[in-house]
């Protein structure tokens, strides 16, 4: 498997600061269909609190009786920038079609290494359980949905955290341990390089925590990529149908990272896979 292609000198950083300007600024962009229902969107509702720091969540809340299935929607930037805006495009087009949906700010690095990202999704998770009622949520049909780093935490909380029941992950790195021993590249967010210590290597890892039990997962990833090779995907991918499970790679020609981040096939394939898993291929 080839070792992520995460580098910050040269062209690569200049790849990299664009990857990140794109996501901050797509807040713009349309949803890829036409609503079938209304929702109200309530912002920056309190979650967690972190040492005085808020963690703040958008609710997006169909119109209608009944609860929704609901999916955490989980953002991108590196571990280290983004904000819970950065995929409204998808909120506003999941809420759209009759889903909840909880996207969140999370402790960023380098100020707070990893597990913190983790440990901030399992909270929002908590709280969309908690506060179900309230915003007219069914806590037995919970799904994560991310993009790049948003992608890898809702694999990995996926594969780590019981109660989900279907997971959508774009552009997502699966696997630090083939990461070469010295590279620095992830020290800002996993504390050293692998060398030194390996565990959190291995603990963020979601392709190390498979089993046949773990949620179905849709993984979509251009085949151009190259800051997240799609061997990343495709292997763990490969793996969990091997245990028994269900995973599924919906797979781009001609597009690297940011191509696969806005392409509204991929988003619309995602929703559909919520609806097999989520809604016995329906819709409400």
């Amino acid at each position: 498997m080839r070792y992520l292609q995460l580098r910050t000198a040269g062209r690569d950083r200049t790849m990299f600061s664009a990857f990140v300007a794109m996501l901050l600024l797509s807040v713009v962009l349309p949803g890829p269909a036409p609503a079938e229902t209304t929702y109200e969107t309530i912002r920056d509702v309190v979650y967690q609190q972190h040492e005085g720091e808020q963690l703040l969540a958008d609710v997006y809340e169909p119109a209608g009786a009944g609860a929704h299935a609901a999916v955490l929607l989980v953002h991108g930037g590196a571990w280290t920038a983004g904000n819970k805006s950065q995929l409204d495009f998808i909120a506003r087009f999941l809420a759209g079609h009759g889903y909840a949906v909880v996207a969140i700010n999370y402790r960023l690095a380098p100020k707070h290494q990893f597990p913190a990202q983790l440990e901030d999704c399992r909270d929002a998770l908590r709280w969309m359980r908690q506060h179900a009622a309230e915003y007219h949520i069914d806590p037995t049909r919970l799904a994560a949905w991310g993009y790049s780093s948003g992608g890898h935490l809702a694999a990995l909380l996926g594969v780590t955290t019981p109660g989900l029941a279907a997971v959508v992950a774009g552009g997502a790195p699966c696997d630090f341990r083939p990461m070469p021993p010295d590279n620095p590249y992830l020290v800002f967010w996993l504390g050293d390089t692998r060398r030194n210590n390996p565990e959190p290597y291995r603990d963020a890892s979601p392709a190390q925590f498979l089993s046949a039990d773990d949620p179905p997962i849709f993984f979509y990833h251009g085949k151009e990529d190259s800051l997240v090779p799609i061997e990343q995907p495709n292997t763990m991918a490969e793996d969990l149908n091997k245990l028994g499970g269900h995973a599924e790679v919906f797979a781009i020609e001609n597009v690297g990272h940011l191509g696969c981040f806005v392409d509204r096939s991929a988003i619309e394939a995602g929703k559909k896979f919520l609806d097999r898993c989520l809604r016995n291929g329906k819709t409400e």
